[in-house]
């Protein structure tokens, strides 16, 4: 029986290791949470406002960090007209993909969240967490988030 203890609390222990390991399911499953908790503090009347509002936060994460990220000078620097062609054309292809995509998920979002009213101050706690979440900085550095709160 000690035994099986034993090797139950080193593979509770190891899974909490390697979750906190993996930062995106990390800082997720800590969004999820939060943005229930809140919603069940401040709105209990709106049911699953905290996925909608978290799922529309996502969105323009996604959307942010998609533009930020592009490596927009790799297009300007292929020296052959055919390498120039295809890469404009696989860089036209996927964005168009990923527009349709976000398109569906946006038009599904409004719909679904036309019945949900959540209050502003729900709205604000909550993408102030998933700003500082999403968005940590480098420790050391002010961000312009952290000087805007000092602001205050």
């Amino acid at each position: 029986m000690r035994s099986l203890a034993r090797h139950s609390r080193a593979l509770f222990s190891w899974v909490h290791s390697v979750y906190l390991h993996l930062e995106n399911i990390h800082t997720t499953t800590n969004q999820v949470v939060f943005n229930m908790a809140a919603e069940k503090v401040i709105c209990p009347e709106e049911r699953f406002a905290s996925l909608y509002v978290l799922l529309f936060y996502t969105v323009l994460a996604y959307l942010q960090q998609s533009l930020q990220k592009r490596q927009w000078s790799q297009v300007l620097h292929e020296t052959t007209a055919a390498d120039f062609l295809r890469l404009t054309t696989a860089f036209v292809v996927a964005r168009l993909g990923k527009a349709i995509v976000m398109g569906l998920v946006l038009l599904t979002f409004t719909v679904q969240f036309n019945d949900i009213e959540p209050p502003l101050s729900y709205v604000l706690l909550t993408l102030s967490f998933f700003l500082l979440s999403q968005f940590p900085g480098t420790p050391g550095v002010d961000s312009a988030l952290v000087g805007v709160v000092r602001g205050l």
